[in-house]
């Protein structure tokens, strides 16, 4: 009976599989055309975050933007001088109608402090647009 023991073992370089799941996490989390983060991202980011305001007792706001009009460009220019529009837009947001809300202690979950911010926006269109409003 041989009582030799063996240790066989294999090496393989995983740098190209993490940069591919890295590549597969970026795309999974921003938007394709202006590379800002997406809907989905933003909502699973802002619940961690009310969630860790609420926890620590930290206040949390919220605004909302939207580019006004913007349908019209699609209509008159076509979708693709529309996707350079949001790509700038992305880059530069400076001017566009704002809603704003800050966390209030009755706030149950994000989407209370979201909806507040949602009817801000709405208030400033509806007050000339180009300017920002605040719910509480």
């Amino acid at each position: 009976m041989d009582n030799t023991q063996a240790l066989i073992g294999f090496s393989s370089d995983v740098t190209e599989l993490y940069e591919l799941k890295e590549r597969f996490k970026q795309l999974a989390n921003t938007d394709y055309l202006t590379d800002v983060y997406n809907r989905r991202y933003f909502f699973e980011r802002a619940a961690e975050h009310f969630q860790s305001s609420q926890t620590h007792q930290q206040s949390l706001a919220v605004i909302t933007l939207d580019i006004d009009h913007f349908k019209t460009i699609n209509d008159q220019y076509g979708h693709l001088i529309g996707d350079q529009a949001l790509i700038k837009v992305a880059q530069l947001i400076k001017k566009i109608s704002l809603g704003m809300s800050s966390m209030l202690s009755k706030d149950a979950s994000f989407q209370d402090l979201y909806a507040r911010s949602d009817k801000a926006l709405y208030l400033a269109k509806a007050k000339g647009r180009n300017q920002t409003q605040m719910v509480k």
